[in-house]
């Protein structure tokens, strides 16, 4: 069994832009989380699980308020809550086989974030956080020997999610494929590996822009790597 607890802060981050202000005696970003678990070892090592419940609190956030003279200003004042369930586990059925998998459960919400919305006072308390997915899976199997060929085949899923902070635009969830093939010789390994094999482009990271702008998923990519041992 295992457990640990955070107590962990960081300056608060600065929006020197034109478009808001800031107080430089804004609060530092806190975050306060407790994760408790097991792990298990079986069948002589070949398989191995980990169950693991956690919750993590974010509080004294930047969020945009207004000042006594209706500027926006940056403000101490958003806190958020994230907990959840992982479990992840791999099992070893031959000599260089791995079969592994991982499944989380989770709820990311504002708890108090009064904040502007197109220039509209908005508390977001009760909403979930923009692209966190409540659902997420993920599995594969690699098969790499000490020498000669090895390859892999592994994939992931995220959940739907919402855009945007009122909640109001919903996306479905989406799967990724990722796979290599290589050989190994006594000091040279030569891979192929391929990512993103159906070329997804969705959002996955909001910009720091603004609201409902956002960075994609990197484009199918292919890269061959060639590795020398020099002793």
């Amino acid at each position: 069994m295992h457990a640990s607890i955070g107590n962990t802060f960081q300056p608060p981050q600065i929006d020197f832009g034109p478009e808001a202000g800031f107080d430089p005696l804004l609060r530092p970003e806190t975050q306060r989380s407790v994760t408790l678990g097991i792990k298990v070892d079986a069948l002589q090592g070949r398989l191995d699980l980990d169950l693991a419940a956690f919750g993590a609190d974010f509080d004294h956030q930047g969020v945009i308020g207004q000042d006594s003279s209706g500027n926006p200003v940056l403000q101490s004042a958003g806190s958020q809550r994230y907990k959840g369930v992982e479990l992840e586990g791999s099992y070893h059925p031959a000599a260089g086989w791995t079969l592994a998998a991982n499944a989380s459960v989770s709820d990311a919400r504002y708890r108090d974030f009064s904040t502007l919305i197109n220039g509209v006072p908005t508390q977001l308390a009760g909403r979930q956080l923009v692209l966190n997915s409540k659902q997420r899976f993920g599995g594969g199997l690699t098969y790499a020997p000490e020498h000669g060929w090895r390859a892999s085949l592994t994939s992931a899923y995220t959940g739907p999610r919402y855009l945007d902070s009122l909640n109001t635009a919903r996306v479905g969830g989406f799967t990724v494929f990722d796979a290599s093939l290589g050989y190994r010789f006594e000091r040279i390994t030569l891979l192929l590996s391929a990512q993103n094999l159906g070329d997804r482009r969705d959002p996955i990271l909001a910009s720091e822009l603004g609201e409902d702008q956002f960075y994609r998923m990197t484009a199918r990519r292919i890269v061959a790597t060639l590795a020398i041992a020099l002793k």
